[in-house]
């Protein structure tokens, strides 16, 4: 994921269900606070 204030950060195995959640997320930010931060390496 790419940010424009914060760069690139790179997440490894997160399952398909949770990155098409993401490309259907109305924000990619929210989304990833919630579902991919701390989740996932």
């Amino acid at each position: 994921m790419a940010f424009h204030r914060t760069g690139v950060y790179r997440y490894f195995v997160v399952p398909p269900k949770v990155v098409e959640g993401l490309l259907d997320a109305d924000s990619k930010g929210s989304y990833m606070r919630v579902y991919i931060i701390d989740e996932y390496s």
